[in-house]
């Protein structure tokens, strides 16, 4: 099964926490989905999202590492069969940014490199996988900064 943690920029304003509403920021086609992702309005981590939340959530880290990937209000879907959203309103996603623009990633990666190197095993060097890491780190700095920039609220969901 394929699984990917999306991630949309939405305007504070227009926020709500009906779950159709929520569900539909994440029906973009895959060429709009591209288009957003280089204008840093949306994000998309894949299976791997829950490694990029133990990089921000290593013990010791601030508590503003917590909002990046899985922080936020939970907010359930109709179909309980399906993932619940996590919203971030502009206070949080300040927090976010400020957060992943201030820390430090060489920092964050020796803190936890073992343990997200370990899964590769010797098929994928671990510079490899540093730079996977780092270029996500990149991508969600720049994502959370121009949203907090423009006071959005930012909705999470997993999609299966």
């Amino acid at each position: 099964m394929s699984r990917a943690y999306h991630l949309r920029s939405v305007s504070a304003a227009a926020l709500t926490y009906d779950p159709d509403w929520l569900a539909a920021q994440f029906a973009d086609d895959w060429d709009d989905l591209q288009s957003l992702c280089a204008a840093h309005l949306a994000g998309v981590l894949q299976q791997d999202f829950a490694d990029v939340d133990r990089l921000y959530t290593a013990p010791g880290q601030d508590r503003a590492g917590s909002l990046p990937v899985l922080g936020g209000r939970t907010v359930p879907h109709h179909d309980g069969r399906l993932p619940p959203f996590a919203v971030l309103t502009p206070p949080g996603v300040k927090e976010a940014a400020a957060f992943l623009i201030g820390v430090s990633f060489d920092s964050l990666w020796q803190a936890v490199r073992t343990e997200l190197t370990a899964p590769y095993g010797s098929r994928v060097s671990e510079s490899e996988v540093r730079d996977h890491f780092s270029r996500t780190h990149e991508g969600l700095a720049g994502f959370y900064a121009r949203a907090a920039h423009e006071e959005r609220s930012v909705v999470k969901w997993l999609l299966l």
